[in-house]
């Protein structure tokens, strides 16, 4: 049981920040419920202790059947069997996402071009909304793990797209997108043949016998300039598209390819000014649902847990726990109103300033202006529109046989 209030102060904390963790007990900045869930000492000693398997069952280092991921095992599978619980958007993209720690661990990776450079690497398979299907964290022992008979060998960065595949449904129209760290031929040969629409960009060195132009022949032509051809391999038909923007990006696809071609804008340096260039359909296809696992980071920079660990389990717990409490929303902002308990109601403000009473009833300068569109008028119990305005109070106010709002309102 103190170990479920644990884990619930530490959701808290990643909605309410503080500078530290000992600042939610004080006297000015701390938080009631936590402080009648837990004391700061239980906090602290379970943080101490905690662990999520028996370490007396670790196979050593060395070992063939040694597991890096002992440690975090059953909390890992435990969030995953409830993410897969929910049904999957028709699209979803997979991508690899940085958790950023201090912690000693060898399955810490360095990514230089990432913000945080120093972390956990996770691939996430999420939907447009931003929640994360599945997930796998980067150990380095995926490929030696039992592959499943059914499943080829393509590499270290197409077989993570195999992995977290595994439970899409089949023939059910679900399309998967992922950039060009991950695609291959044989990689959509294989999604196709298992009943999923894959689309993604690709190294043109991916691309076996590739008649595409080199990309200094593609600066020669125009931007905008695009080429596609298609091929069969294994009767999987498969689209290889060439488009010229501000560099050449190929992509490859089973179910959409460059037609129909229609406009998009694009600042031109030399004009200084926008202009419309030809964009393929497979590019808008791409953009639209890839920046899934973009949207997840958005949410997880909001809802991060501050606290710092240099104990490895204890630091994956808190990395994860930022990406659940998004995840309850489907990653929505709005989470923080449901966490807190907080049933906010929309409240729809007046369309126009009401003018101090002083004002409307001085009897100065109250002309009737005529407005080109109708407002609705401010007078208490008159829900009509017109065209009639006050030049002084800037509200619209009445003036018809039956009513006569404009008098009543300067009047009291």
């Amino acid at each position: 049981m103190d170990v479920q209030r644990y884990i619930g102060i530490c959701y808290l904390m990643s909605i309410i920040h503080l500078s530290s963790a000992r600042d939610y007990w004080s006297d000015n900045l701390g938080n009631q419920t936590i402080k009648e869930t837990l004391s700061v000492k239980e906090f602290e000693k379970i943080r101490q202790f905690l662990h999520f398997n028996d370490n007396t069952k670790e196979i050593p280092r060395g070992m063939n059947d040694h597991d890096r991921l002992f440690k975090v095992r059953p909390l890992i599978e435990s969030i995953r069997k409830h993410f897969m619980q929910v049904t999957m958007e028709e699209c979803l993209s997979i991508d690899e996402q940085i958790c950023a720690t201090q912690s000693r661990s060898i399955l810490k990776q360095y990514m230089p071009k990432k913000p945080h450079k120093w972390g956990f690497k996770f691939f996430v398979s999420c939907g447009v909304s931003g929640f994360a299907y599945d997930f796998e964290l980067y150990s380095g022992q995926e490929n030696g793990a039992i592959r499943p008979p059914n499943e080829p060998d393509l590499g270290c960065a197409s077989n993570v797209v195999v992995r977290l595949s595994r439970l899409i449904p089949q023939n059910q129209n679900h399309k998967l997108f992922f950039d060009n760290h991950f695609n291959s031929l044989p990689l959509l040969e294989f999604l196709s043949q298992n009943g999923i629409l894959p689309l993604g960009t690709v190294r043109r060195n991916r691309i076996p016998d590739c008649k595409l132009p080199l990309e200094s022949e593609m600066k020669k032509e125009k931007r905008g300039y695009s080429l596609e051809q298609v091929s069969c391999i294994n009767s999987t038909e498969i689209s290889c598209v060439t488009w010229l923007d501000n560099k050449p990006v190929h992509f490859l696809s089973t179910f959409v390819g460059s037609l129909p071609i229609e406009n998009i804008s694009r600042f031109d340096k030399k004009l200084h000014k926008k202009t419309d260039i030809p964009c393929p359909f497979v590019v808008k296809q791409y953009n639209k649902p890839m920046g899934g696992v973009d949207l997840l980071d958005s949410h997880l920079r909001r809802y991060r847990n501050k606290m710092r660990s240099k104990k490895e389990e204890v630091a994956i717990c808190l990395c994860k726990i930022g990406s659940e409490t998004p995840n309850a929303k489907r990653g929505r902002p709005s989470m923080f109103e449901v966490e807190m308990g907080i049933i906010a109601k929309k409240h729809k403000g007046p369309v126009t300033a009401m003018p101090v009473k002083d004002v409307g009833l001085d009897g100065v300068c109250h002309w009737s202006e005529y407005m080109e569109n109708r407002q609705r008028r401010e007078r208490p119990n008159c829900t009509r529109k017109t065209f009639i305005k006050c030049s002084k109070c800037g509200v619209a106010l009445c003036i018809n046989r039956d009513r006569n709002c404009y008098s009543e309102f300067h009047q009291k």
